[in-house]
């Protein structure tokens, strides 16, 4: 299933926060629900702030949130998905958003098999909307090239050797990120411009070719990571009325 594709002139968020809103919005209308899983990284962070500025506040009653990865560290780390997120969404609103942590501390398999659990319990085992970044070896949350996580049908894997520090990182694996109602990939710069290409020419060895999304599934670029993508298949719609 080939993305829609959508690029965004300013700062990602102009496009992807409206998208994410209003996913989020129709799967509460649609289940009564949402539940959202979000990744790190520098990119997803001004669209993280429209969620803040522009969901409702009655929503997030109906909102659980949690994370494609996290590396083993306790959530206020700098270096921690939790803690970006953080700062740029769950501390900006007056709501307690319900927040599942990938990891709070101990060892990588324990770690794994207890947010396996609360998962299961709290999330179905499934998300509804997803927030992606891509890497530029096209990885996607710590699914990295090449690796047996890969071929996982797990809930959540562990990582011991993740090529970017730190190595040691929890991960939901390809089968609960596809089947997700609705998947947005963001990337910006010019070093995202061969695995996006490569993907829609139809490579499957890098994770992000790997992807087979059940539902609505986009790629939101800037122009410098669209470069090896074809002008004529990006989508025109104007994405932010009344957003």
């Amino acid at each position: 299933m080939k993305p829609t594709l959508h690029k965004a002139d300013g700062d990602l968020a102009d496009v992807a926060g409206p998208l994410f809103v209003s996913a989020i919005l129709e799967t509460i209308e649609q289940t009564g629900r949402c539940r959202v899983g979000l990744s790190g990284g520098s990119t997803p962070a001004s669209t993280m702030r429209h969620l803040a500025a522009r969901l409702p506040m009655a929503t997030y009653q109906k909102l659980l949130i949690t994370f494609v990865d996290e590396r083993a560290v306790m959530p206020n780390h700098a270096d921690a998905n939790y803690r970006l997120a953080d700062t740029h969404w769950f501390s900006q609103v007056d709501a307690a958003p319900r927040v599942l942590p990938m990891y709070t501390g101990g060892g990588l398999a324990d770690a794994r098999a207890q947010f396996s659990r609360r998962f299961a319990a709290d999330f179905d085992s499934g998300l509804d909307v997803v927030l992606l970044g891509v890497g530029g070896d096209g990885h996607i949350g710590s699914l990295f090239p090449g690796r047996p996580q890969l071929d996982s049908d797990r809930l959540c894997e562990t990582i011991t050797d993740s090529p970017k520090p730190p190595p040691q990182r929890l991960t939901l694996t390809l089968p609960v990120i596809s089947a997700s109602r609705f998947i947005a990939v963001l990337a910006r710069g010019e070093g995202k411009a061969a695995p996006l290409g490569a993907v829609w020419g139809g490579d499957v060895a890098l994770p992000l070719g790997r992807l087979t999304p059940s539902g609505q599934y986009h790629w939101i670029v800037d122009a410098a990571a669209a470069a090896n993508l074809p002008e004529g298949e990006f989508s025109t719609e104007n994405r932010l009325e009344n957003q």
